[in-house]
């Protein structure tokens, strides 16, 4: 069975009438929402990273690129012990 939903969004821009025509915001929205089911998705389903309280300084940028890292190494290597295999071979390429 295969479900569907629909939603309606109301914002506000800055943006002019001729900068921000409906066809250009869709646009922008749909680049927003592909970053989102993208590789931030991936890290909050792997890592439950919006959980994290890293707010310290510049923590929760070191976690997200170590959380990007691992996640390169998982799609370059296929499965995660494969990836442990990389790490341990010293001839890591990304």
């Amino acid at each position: 069975m295969i479900q569907t939903r629909q939603a309606v969004e109301y914002g506000i821009t800055s943006l002019t009438r001729e900068k921000a025509s409906p066809k250009r915001v869709l646009q922008i929205r749909r680049k927003h929402w592909l970053i989102e089911t993208g590789l931030h998705y991936r890290r909050e389903v792997t890592f439950r990273e919006d959980a994290t309280r890293m707010t310290k300084g510049t923590a929760a940028r070191i976690l997200a690129t170590v959380h990007n890292v691992v996640l390169a190494l998982i799609k370059q290597a296929g499965h995660l012990d494969r990836v442990f295999a990389l790490l341990a071979s010293g001839h890591l390429r990304l």
